[in-house]
């Protein structure tokens, strides 16, 4: 009896504190339409997403962005993504398979449209160390966004937040 209540007993302990994960944990796919982004640890919903593509010198110019970034800024939009990303492929069928990758040296702020904005673009996440990869062929592309993004304070040094997520984008008709 004696055992079993010590037994018992030892079951209500708190488990182990794990140490913090070096690089961001993937997240789920989103539902169908919409996009979930993990930022910081918090899971944050974003309208359906877009590839807008254009052939460029060297390959193809990919902009991925969310219906709430076609909006005007005085509409408010809860959230936004807007990334244009330059990858070396030919044509949409080649999207499968493509890896793009964006390295800023440092955490400070710079002036940039691209990010992830957040209460209404009152919040502007800006990439630092960030890997986009493409999955499937148009006219629904399979996107993945893992990394890491500066979010610029105006009273301390920027800080990074772990960005991640799955979802799906169609591609725009031109």
């Amino acid at each position: 009896m004696i055992a079993v209540g010590l037994l018992l007993a030892g079951c209500d302990r708190d488990p182990v504190p794990q140490a913090p994960a070096t690089r961001p944990t993937p997240a789920t796919t989103a539902p169908a339409g919409g996009v979930v982004l993990t930022i910081d640890g918090q899971a944050m919903s974003f309208q359906p997403a877009h590839l807008r593509i254009q052939e460029g010198a060297s390959g193809l110019i990919v902009q991925l962005y969310t219906e709430d970034a076609r909006m005007p800024r005085d509409a408010d939009p809860p959230a936004a993504i807007v990334l244009t990303m330059g990858l070396d492929a030919d044509t949409e069928s080649d999207l499968d398979g493509q890896v793009w990758r964006f390295e800023k040296p440092d955490a400070g702020e710079f002036e940039s449209a691209e990010g992830i904005f957040l209460r209404g673009g009152e919040n502007q996440l800006q990439p630092m160390d960030v890997k986009v990869t493409f999955a499937g062929k148009p006219p629904v592309v399979t996107v993945s966004i893992e990394g890491w993004f500066v979010a610029p304070t105006t009273d301390a040094p920027a800080r990074r937040v772990a960005v991640n997520g799955k979802f799906n984008a169609v591609v725009d008709k031109p």
